[in-house]
């Protein structure tokens, strides 16, 4: 299922890595996601992992957000800015970025209700609403799939939904520009050659 594809920044975070600032990232995205989630009635008890980070296995109920892939679109619009005595130029893109939800739960409970009316949910304006809140578009996501995992009598199973969503990043870099020039030359005469030194300082104040 397709949906219109939402043009709205992430909340803005900076992280200065040394030479270039990176807005948005693959962390605040996760972040992001958890907000959305508790705005369309996340059940209290569930827990929310974030994937490949270290730590143990919590016990159920617990909601896993796994990334899969990521990818850009061709297409991007720059802008430039000077401070504090520097150029730079900023270039905004559209990032897709696919994730896997695993939900690991009880068949008693009512968690796996609650994840089909998500499921059902990301159909609605309230939760296309709640995600764009926070930046993120929701592209297209799968149906729900399921995998029986019985453990010491009791009878759990996880349900899987596969979702990709969209949301613009800007990366800054700064740009190496000419600030002074300097040239040397002769003037022809016959009568008194000259030599002129030239020196051309460019600043933006």
């Amino acid at each position: 299922m397709s949906h219109q594809e939402l043009m709205v920044p992430l909340k803005e975070k900076i992280v200065d890595n040394g030479y270039r600032k990176y807005y948005g990232g693959i962390m605040l995205v996760e972040d992001q996601i958890v907000q959305a989630l508790k705005c369309v009635d996340l059940p209290k008890d569930l827990i929310v992992i974030k994937g490949d980070r270290d730590g143990v296995e919590p016990k159920a109920p617990y909601l896993l957000i796994q990334t899969v892939s990521d990818w850009t679109t061709a297409t991007s619009y720059n802008t430039h800015s000077h401070k504090n005595g520097s150029d730079y130029e900023r270039v905004y893109q559209t990032e897709y970025h696919s994730f896997t939800l695993i939900l690991h739960a009880s068949t008693k409970g009512g968690h796996h209700d609650w994840f089909k009316r998500f499921h059902r949910g990301l159909n609605s304006d309230l939760y296309q609403h709640a995600f764009e809140q926070f930046g993120i578009g929701i592209k297209d996501f799968s149906t729900i799939n399921y995998q029986p995992m019985p453990i010491d009598g009791v009878n759990y199973k996880r349900a899987i939904l596969d979702i990709t969503l969209c949301f613009e990043v800007c990366e800054e870099f700064t740009v190496n520009t000419v600030s002074q020039v300097s040239v040397v030359g002769n003037i022809k005469n016959k009568k008194n050659p000259t030599t002129v030194l030239a020196d051309i300082d460019y600043k933006i104040k």
